[in-house]
């Protein structure tokens, strides 16, 4: 069993969640508390993140930031994340992403 730490309270059994297998909520909720983990913005303790967040323009994530979370995304839900044919406007914000991931543009 692959157990992903998130934050010092929280944790995600990823092996639950292999081969896409994976709801939009769920996902909202992963990454939410990844980013929350992971900023590089300080104004991230100031400024609630929600599933509406621009996660670039906000400046929560650098682009650095922003290719950690695909990789996390990608080892959690044990598939790749082809972003071939995505506009980055739809990835950008949190709940965007999510749809992306969770509607099958992910390939094991």
């Amino acid at each position: 069993m692959q157990t992903v730490r998130l934050t010092a309270e929280a944790s995600v059994d990823c092996s639950a969640t292999n081969h896409c297998e994976v709801s939009e909520d769920e996902l909202i909720s992963i990454v939410l508390r990844w980013v929350r983990e992971h900023s590089q913005s300080e104004e991230t303790n100031r400024t609630p993140i929600t599933p509406e967040t621009d996660l670039i323009a906000s400046g929560v994530l650098n682009s650095f930031g922003f290719l950690d979370l695909l990789l996390f995304l990608e080892g959690c839900i044990g598939c790749r994340i082809d972003l071939d044919e995505v506009e980055p406007s739809d990835i950008a914000i949190v709940k965007g992403l999510c749809r992306v991931v969770s509607h099958g543009r992910g390939t094991v």
